[in-house]
């Protein structure tokens, strides 16, 4: 008994305890701080899953599109883009390349900085868009050329994908 005492019951509750506190912060983390995210933010929501398309500046052949998943928690937003372009004359895809994105929203205005998945390639740039109606958002980015060594800007608009 002495033994239990001791050593057992000690290392048992110091399991119970941690795991009774790993309980409660899944709980604080994943379910009332959302939900109180939630209700603070009223405003417009851009979360779900948006279509954007783009021209290529270095072959009208190629056709590069994006599909973007946004998740908002109150004004921070965060999300997956995967970038592909299709080589319409060879009937394929050329690239496909992935990033991640992490920025603001507030007042209509969405702001982010993406930047490449795989660390061994380069990417990275930021984009801003404003809110035109419910299913569309419109704005610039900026990225890196790599190619030409200089920053380059454009038109840059996302659709959403389920309406």
């Amino acid at each position: 008994m002495i033994l239990f005492n001791t050593y057992i019951l000690p290392i048992l509750l110091g399991i119970l305890t941690v795991i009774f506190i790993y309980i409660i912060k899944f709980i604080v983390f994943h379910k009332i701080i959302p939900y109180y995210y939630e209700y603070l933010s009223r405003g417009y929501s851009i979360s779900g899953t948006w279509e954007s398309d783009l021209t290529s500046r270095t072959n009208p052949v190629l056709k590069c599109s994006e599909l973007i998943s946004v998740t908002q928690l109150s004004n921070k937003i965060y999300g997956d883009i995967v970038y592909t372009e299709y080589d319409s004359s060879k009937n394929c895809i050329t690239m496909q390349k992935q990033f991640k994105f992490e920025g603001l929203y507030l007042d209509s205005i969405c702001s982010a900085t993406y930047w490449n998945v795989d660390r061994s390639k380069l990417g990275r740039g930021t984009f801003c868009l404003v809110v035109q109606d419910d299913f569309t958002l419109t704005g610039k980015y900026i990225r890196f050329d790599h190619e030409k060594r200089e920053i380059i800007s454009d038109d840059y608009s996302w659709e959403k994908k389920t309406k």
